[in-house]
């Protein structure tokens, strides 16, 4: 893969990279030059659809996504096992379909998490979606790769903060300790730091505020869009050179 990434690359005037570091590290290690890398981040959020309601909790943590072997959901379901010993009643919604989900089914039956979690399937649209992410606390990002995942981006609009190994954009967008918590890919670790949102009211709540921030910052729909539409405009001139 890295060998055609190099030698696509030699024909190409710039290389287009969707998030600031795991992307561009990944391509400069292949051989890329980095005068050829542009940055044209490719996510935005409606703002207007995804922002907090102040709705009742009805869960403790959400994932939202393909349930696919590389979104690493079997960890979190093996760290929810870990913060049941602390939080019995902890629930977890699951956002989403695929081809694991028969698999986490009896992961969940075999620990004993049978009443903890919660599929909820694919939802019909992106306001079922905020709602759902309004009904819960913290968003849970556990992939072992990723180009965002945008689900984040948007459960960070509703105010939700979002506890996510180190991949794709979470690695701009989250300030490990200051709007959320990046973690490894252990799920005692995991749990650790899902426990430590959902046990401090304070951090919780500036979490919540710094990371809404960070999206209508950086990710708002129509300045995105804009943004988008005018680097690639730069990007075409500088190809046309």
């Amino acid at each position: 893969f890295k060998h055609g990434i190099y030698y696509s690359a030699l024909r190409a005037k710039a290389v287009r990279v969707i998030n600031q570091k795991e992307v561009s590290s990944f391509i400069k290690a292949a051989g890329v030059p980095e005068s050829k890398i542009v940055y044209i981040p490719a996510f935005y959020v409606d703002v207007d659809i995804f922002y907090p309601r102040g709705d009742e909790k009805e869960f403790d943590l959400v994932y939202a996504g393909r349930l696919e072997k590389n979104k690493g959901i079997n960890l979190l379901i093996q760290s929810l096992a870990v913060v049941k010993q602390s939080i019995p009643m902890v629930k977890l919604l699951i956002i989403g379909q695929g081809p694991e989900r028969a698999r986490l089914e009896k992961m969940i039956y075999r620990l004993g998490l049978k009443s903890n979690v919660i599929f909820s399937g694919w939802l019909k649209n992106q306001t079922d979606v905020a709602a759902a992410f309004n009904r819960s606390r913290v968003f849970v990002n556990v992939a072992f790769n990723e180009g965002g995942p945008r689900v984040a981006l948007e459960a960070m609009a509703c105010g939700l903060p979002v506890v996510s190994t180190p991949i794709g954009v979470m690695i701009d967008c989250i300030k490990d300790g200051e709007n959320g918590y990046l973690t490894g890919w252990d799920p005692k670790e995991i749990a650790r730091q899902t426990m430590r949102l959902l046990g401090n009211n304070e951090i919780y709540r500036q979490f919540s505020e710094r990371g809404r921030q960070v999206i209508i910052e950086n990710y708002e729909k129509k300045n995105s869009i804009l943004n988008y539409a005018n680097k690639l405009s730069l990007l075409c001139d500088h190809v046309a050179i």
